[in-house]
């Protein structure tokens, strides 16, 4: 089975994150100029801008 989530009409580079919290999964959606965090390392910060290339 295949989940497929629409984010936008326009393309844009999308880093998701997914949490199990008990039996589901919760999702945070990251784009260009957002920190991303991490739940499993508070201090772990890192920009889409920096892994993504130009």
């Amino acid at each position: 089975m295949s989940n497929v989530v629409c984010i936008g009409k326009t393309k844009q580079p999308t880093f998701t994150v997914f949490q199990l919290i008990e039996d589901s999964y919760i999702q945070q959606q990251y784009r260009l100029n957002e920190s991303i965090n991490s739940p499993l390392f508070p201090g772990f910060h890192i920009s889409l801008n920096d892994i993504l290339p130009h």
